[in-house]
């Protein structure tokens, strides 16, 4: 089984940084965990009241949707979720909201503006940079409220020899893009400020959604999902709020598939309609 590893020069560093950057919050730090959105609910389930950020040079068990798993070396990516705990919160909105909050991010450090490839993807030139995971728990205190992980990963350090050979060409990371090397401190900083500020409380969903809408990759193309067990096909129609991916099938209705519910199984041309 693997144990987690504290790292308290790492937590003393961040907490001066985020302390210079105006940004009370608590933070945690470890060389390695199972998963830094399982420390999270740890925290939750131990009372914490508070937005907490966690971190990790390594997480031995990291997860993406739907059981995949994320894979990077030490060191090598910026591996941060954040606790937000006793809220009542739309799962949909705060994903997007995230998205944002990331692409925000690898925009201040590359000049580059990511694609959105709902719910979790951020890319840039079509390949993958970085995912955003929601998870949520009842709350202990107090069952009528939830408790959100809002866990991201992204890459920062990689070479494209670092990669799966079955993620080569789709995956990048933020030196490959910038042809420098990043301080993944930094890049933890930034983007805990940028979660602060999109997501604890989410932005008003009339500033989310036309930012969304203008990334996001897949309004008009050709789609072939499976939700709730069925397989959709069809246009992408929208993004809501609550309602989650929209497709309209070949038949001209409307189909809400939300993200807890779905995975996109293809994501084809824009249609020419």
């Amino acid at each position: 089984m693997s144990e987690s590893i504290c790292n308290s020069i790492a937590e003393d560093s961040l907490r001066a940084m985020l302390s210079e950057n105006q940004i009370t919050l608590e933070v945690r730090a470890f060389l390695q965990t199972p998963s830094t959105n399982d420390e999270c609910f740890t925290l939750a389930a131990a009372g914490a009241q508070q937005p907490v950020a966690v971190c990790a040079d390594l997480q031995t068990r990291g997860r993406g949707r739907r059981g995949n798993r994320w894979d990077a070396k030490p060191g090598q990516s910026a591996l941060l979720s954040l606790l937000l705990p006793g809220r009542d919160l739309s799962v949909e909105t705060l994903s997007l909201a995230a998205g944002l909050a990331v692409a925000d991010s690898v925009t201040l450090f590359t000049g580059r503006v990511p694609e959105l490839k709902w719910p979790n993807d951020v890319l840039v030139d079509g390949r993958k940079l970085a995912g955003v995971l929601i998870e949520t728990r009842a709350n202990i205190k107090n069952p009528a409220l939830t408790d959100y992980v809002i866990g991201v990963g992204i890459n920062v350090l990689q070479k494209q020899h670092d990669f799966p050979p079955e993620l080569a060409d789709r995956a990048v990371a933020l030196n490959m893009i910038s042809n420098q090397s990043w301080d993944i401190p930094a890049v933890l900083v930034v983007l805990i400020k940028n979660l602060q500020q999109w997501c604890n409380p989410p932005a008003p969903i009339e500033k989310i959604l036309p930012l969304w809408r203008s990334r996001c990759r897949m309004l008009g193309r050709h789609i072939r999902v499976s939700c709730a067990g069925h397989i959709i096909e069809g246009t992408v129609a929208d993004i809501d709020p609550l309602e989650g991916l929209i497709v309209r099938d070949y038949l001209g209705m409307n189909h809400a598939c939300l993200a807890s519910q779905t995975t996109v199984l293809r994501d084809g041309p824009r249609t020419h309609e």
